[in-house]
């Protein structure tokens, strides 16, 4: 008995209109299978773990070629087909009763791929095979070791990599191209994104890590069902080539499982770890810079890092060249702790308070080229003094973000001769340095603004992007902006 083709699908069983299976048993998945042994064989199972199929003679959970009277392919582009059966009772010989008039039988496949319904169509078409199932075992196997030379099994894979650079990222399509290209996959895939994490378990994600061992660029992005018991069954990870590990939205890892990610990361240059509400200070505590990170210049984190953890982070990491932190509570020794990095060239925090911020801080780096400083929940322009940028005046700062009222902004700005991009909450006197403009405002008052501004105001632009509150005054902000400004490119969206 030699198979011949085996599919998944869901059943329908009809016995002259009548349903022989229940709502319950109409939803679940069976096994379709065909083999030929002189006769073609039908055979069907539950696939669906705990589902049986009913024990009863007008229920063909087996039946022959011979039983078929008629196929229904109306709807095969669409994955269901209809297989009639004339007099089906299974405990006769041949599945064949007689009854008088005829009763009919009707299976109806649904939820199966198209490609394999024809394939089953024109197996019934062609009948069983004359051969005997040693001879068609023997043609199949001859056929698999026949070399097939295909013309892309020369190229190398250096030529292959920047095919599939071009290509794009969705690189599956291609292993039915050749064997090789089937096999040079997974040396070629080297960046990898979880998409809609939430709704991937933890085991997925395990199985993927594994199969793509040169991942250089992995994102598991809210993958919600990873946990602590998915990394100690997988022991250690294959990523010793990943740079980039994002992992925001873990929030079912700890400190020790995802110490035992980190150690498999040796070549790790980039982490995230926001939203990982269960990693704490240890984390940094139990790393050892001599063995673990080695190459790490950016981090991530949130707010449930506290200062003790950032200054494990410091002390043992002094290279880092950009910290990104998420809801933290800003304190005087949490600020101090992080502007003792002396490569530091990115910083980017969102605050969740910052109340206990004092003045007297001074940055060590004489690199740091872009700050962003916003709190989380954004309630408008920042009155009191922002003593954190008092550290910053002595930066060569190219980039600026902030919700620092104009009054004290226009203190800072004097400072940064080479600031080239600034995203603030309100339009003021700009220097003339500043090329690039983003504003979060009101929609009016930019409007009013616009119309009593001189037209060398902001002569120095080239690139204006708005988020106003409201899209009634968006045609009258481009109006003005295109009568005085004709070189600045002008981007408007609604906040």
């Amino acid at each position: 008995m030699r198979l011949v083709t085996r599919f998944s699908c869901k059943l329908n069983i009809e016995r002259n209109g009548a349903k022989l299976l229940g709502p319950g048993l109409q939803n679940v998945l069976y096994t379709f299978s065909v083999h030929d042994s002189g006769l073609l064989q039908f055979s069907i199972t539950a696939k669906t773990k705990g589902v049986t199929i009913p024990n009863s003679q007008y229920i063909p959970k087996r039946f022959t070629n011979e039983n078929i009277q008629k196929i229904s392919t109306q709807c095969i582009a669409d994955g269901r087909l209809g297989i009639t059966l004339m007099n089906y009772n299974a405990s006769c010989n041949g599945f064949r009763g007689y009854e008088n008039p005829p009763v009919l039988t009707v299976v109806y496949i649904s939820n199966a791929e198209p490609d394999t319904l024809r394939l089953l169509l024109d197996t019934i078409k062609a009948g069983p095979s004359k051969k005997s199932a040693v001879e068609a075992i023997e043609e199949t196997e001859a056929k698999r070791k026949k070399p097939n030379h295909s013309v892309w099994d020369n190229l190398n894979l250096d030529v292959m990599r920047i095919i599939f650079s071009y290509v794009g990222g969705n690189l599956a399509k291609f292993r039915l191209v050749s064997r090789k290209w089937l096999q040079a996959l997974p040396y070629l895939i080297t960046k990898v994104k979880v998409l809609n994490g939430r709704e991937v378990p933890g085991e997925v994600v395990i199985r993927i890590i594994k199969k793509n061992q040169y991942i250089q660029d992995l994102s598991l992005l809210d993958c919600k069902n990873l946990q602590v018991t998915h990394i100690k069954k997988a022991m250690t990870l294959p990523i010793k080539r990943v740079h980039t590990l994002n992992l925001e939205g873990c929030n079912r890892l700890s400190s020790q499982s995802l110490f035992t990610i980190l150690i498999s990361a040796s070549g790790l240059k980039s982490l995230n770890i926001k939203g990982c509400d269960g990693v704490d200070d240890a984390i940094f505590k139990d790393l050892n810079p001599s063995v673990h990170l080695k190459h790490l210049s950016e981090i991530a984190f949130s707010g449930n890092i506290t200062v003790f953890g950032v200054r494990h982070l410091v002390k043992k990491f002094p290279l880092i060249s950009k910290v990104e932190v998420f809801g933290a509570n800003l304190t005087s020794d949490f600020c101090a702790s992080i502007l003792r990095l002396q490569n530091l060239v990115k910083l980017i925090i969102y605050y969740s308070n910052s109340e206990m911020l004092t003045a007297g801080f001074s940055c060590r780096s004489k690199i740091l080229k872009k700050v962003i400083i916003f709190p989380v929940q954004f309630s408008g322009v920042c009155d009191h003094p922002f003593h954190l940028f008092d550290a910053f005046t002595k930066c060569p700062l190219q980039s600026l973000s902030t919700n620092l009222s104009p009054h004290h902004l226009s203190m800072y700005l004097r400072h940064w001769s080479e600031l080239t991009e600034l995203t603030t909450c309100e339009l003021i006197a700009l220097p003339e340095s500043v090329e690039k403009l983003c504003l979060y405002t009101d929609g009016h008052d930019l409007l009013e603004t616009l119309k009593q501004a001189d037209r060398v105001f902001l002569k120095s632009l080239t690139e204006l992007r708005l988020k106003v509150n409201c899209e009634w005054y968006i045609d009258g902000i481009k109006e003005l902006m295109k009568l005085h400004y004709p070189l600045c490119r002008v981007y408007i969206s609604k906040s």
